[in-house]
């Protein structure tokens, strides 16, 4: 059981410096890391390989104060 798991374990950090030492992914990534920050993203690259994307959205509400009405409409929405 033991050498099954070490054997695995191996495996996994073998794999892992394969992507690595990718050209296509090590491109690929370099590309999707670099638009991700230029947008403001935050990116946290795996030991895997995977690459994480967090993002946040500004939204943008306008409101009109309706006096006859004595409340607030939404006239206008801004997504960025």
């Amino acid at each position: 059981m033991e050498d099954l798991t070490n054997k695995n374990i191996r495996h996994s950090r073998k794999s892992e410096q394969d992507v690595f030492a990718d050209p296509q992914y090590i491109c690929k990534s370099s590309t999707l890391i670099t638009s991700s920050l230029k947008r403001g993203a935050e990116v946290v690259q795996m030991p895997n390989g995977d690459v994480i994307v967090s993002e946040t959205r500004r939204v943008t509400n306008q409101f009109h104060w309706n006096q006859e009405k004595k409340q607030f409409k939404k006239i206008g929405v801004e997504i960025e």
